[in-house]
This record gives C-alpha cells, structure tokens and sequence, in this order.
C-alpha cells in the first residue's frame, strides 16, 4: 500500500503540529487499528467485494485486490464519486474503471461480478462524497455522537456529572467501536488554546488529513508534555 504523509499545503499551525506528531508516532503507528480514516473506506471496499464470495479463498483475493487497488490510488473517494453515474450504471469505459474491470477479471472474478463490484464502489464513494463531504469517519461520527446525545435517554448515573459521563462514553466508543469522536481531553483543550485554535478548527485538519482524532489525543498529549510552558500542571487537571 501506498506510504500515509500528512498534507502539508496551507501550512499552519495545527498542521506544523500534525506532521509534527506524525512523524514522532511513525514507528509506532502500527499499534492504532484505524490510524488513518482512509483505512476504513479500504475495509469497506473490501467488506463489498467479499459479498460475492466470502469463502475463504476468495476472501484472501477480496483483500489482495483491494491492495492493488490502494497502491494504484483507484480508491480515491471524489475521483470514484466524479465516475458514478446518477441513475444506471457508471461508465465502463472511463479508463479507471476499465482498469479497476481488467484488474478484478485478472483476480478471477467474470465480468458480471466485476462490474456489481466496480458499480458498488461508486455507489458508496458518491453516497459518501455528498452526504458527507467524501469523508467516512463523518459518515461514522454521526452516529456515534447520536449515541453520545442519547445518554440521557438510557443511563442515569447519581454521582457522575453530565461532562464526566459524556467523557466516559466517548473514550468507551473509541475504544471498543473505535469511532472516531472528539474526546474533551484536558491536553485537547489546553493544545487548541496554545495554538489558537478552536476544536471545531482541530477537528477539520484532522477530517483533511484522514487521521483518527483518538490518535490526536494521544498527540495533544505527547506535544504538551515536551511543552511545560504550555500549562503541564493543566494537562492532568
């Protein structure tokens, strides 16, 4: 698969901060299951093209061929988006998809199969590309910040506050769902003060970037503890 750089046009200070911590967690990164949001777009992808065939051969082929398909950046969300068609089918001659048909045939699926693949693949990047701006952690964060509202629907806790509970779940649903919400870490808000920024404006270079924001409070954390100045005694508070 193609190597993850974070972008770095309109340089700024949130995005000196992300390539920063970016290239300090490199060698760890592994450890995170979806460190980059672009990954769970490559899973879907792969959950779509096992649909045909979820035997165990096939699976492994589902999975090379998505593979191949990241290396050649066939996977590009707006570009697939851009390929669907309305209504019918996209347009198999478009050289990507054409390329995507010849490399699917070449793994073995026939031409029928290859296509319900290849249209499928457009049908979810153009769903994605204009309910969520291209982007599959909004697609996901809205749901679970639906779940984090519903708190006070399904659970009443006597000596917890309202931030403490929502704090709780929101490191609970990234844990265990791995969603990708904003978690009101100390060092978060400590960070977007350092850096002038608000959350809103955090969340939107993380989004640009396809970083998981569970990583972004682990970097929050890091930056602030190699800052002192920055209110080390207020990361913990």
């Amino acid at each position: 698969m193609t190597a993850h750089v974070v972008e770095k046009e309109k340089p700024n200070v949130l995005q000196e901060f992300m390539l920063e911590e970016f290239l300090r967690f490199a060698p760890t990164l592994h450890k995170y299951q979806w460190a980059w949001e672009g990954a769970r777009w490559q899973w879907l992808v792969f959950c779509l093209i096992e649909r045909i065939d979820d035997s165990a051969e096939a699976t492994a082929i589902a999975r090379e061929t998505v593979e191949i398909f990241t290396a050649l950046d066939l996977l590009e969300i707006d570009a697939l988006a851009q390929l669907a068609s309305e209504k019918g089918e996209p347009d198999y001659q478009q050289k990507q998809l054409a390329l995507m048909l010849n490399i699917l045939e070449r793994q073995g699926y026939d031409a029928e199969e290859a296509q319900t693949i290849v249209t499928s693949i457009c049908e979810a990047a153009r769903a994605l590309k204009d309910r969520y701006d291209g982007k599959v952690q909004k697609y996901l964060r809205k749901y679970g910040e639906l779940m984090l509202e519903d708190l006070s629907q399904t659970f009443s806790f006597s000596r917890l506050s309202q931030e403490d509970v929502r704090y709780a779940f929101t490191h609970w649903l990234q844990d265990v769902a791995n969603m990708p919400l904003v978690l009101s870490h100390s060092a978060v808000k400590v960070l977007c003060e350092k850096l002038n920024a608000s959350l809103e404006d955090l969340v939107e270079v993380a989004d640009r970037n396809d970083v998981n924001l569970a990583l972004v409070d682990d970097w929050a954390v890091d930056y602030l503890e190699r800052e002192p100045q920055a209110g080390e005694s207020q990361i913990h508070s």
